[in-house]
């Protein structure tokens, strides 16, 4: 998928729904803030707002960290770069990069990508389980 093509709250939800897989069984709120499910008979409740992770560094950073997410700016370009870096001295090494005027965007992106790396590496028959 491409995910530069996204908007800043398609790519949040997206993030979100890695983070909390339940929000695929939930219903999003009519003001786009949140996910919620009443439950199986109507008489339960549970919420889970929407984060701004393309917006919030609270939000994003500790993706951003957890996931060894390197983010730097080009100045050829003015925009930043966001990549998973193995190894600084090799430019192969820079894996699933992307550039946006937004770091945190930018870094979302690059989660994103990431996870679409591991889940087709985890499903070996070769079928893309996306």
């Amino acid at each position: 998928m491409d995910y530069s093509k996204l908007s800043d709250f398609d790519i949040n939800c997206e993030v979100l729904a890695i983070l909390s897989p339940d929000i695929k069984h939930m219903c999003l709120s009519g003001d786009n803030s949140c996910f919620y499910d009443c439950g199986p008979t109507g008489d339960g409740w549970h919420q889970i707002d929407i984060p701004d992770y393309c917006n919030n560094p609270a939000d994003a950073w500790p993706i951003i960290v957890d996931n060894r997410i390197t983010v730097m700016i080009d100045d050829t370009t003015n925009d930043w770069s966001a990549a998973l870096v193995q190894d600084f001295c090799d430019i192969s090494a820079f894996k699933h990069s992307n550039c946006h005027k937004n770091p945190l965007r930018a870094a979302m992106v690059t989660f994103l990508m990431m996870q679409d790396s591991a889940n087709v590496q985890a499903n070996s028959t070769g079928s893309d389980i996306r």
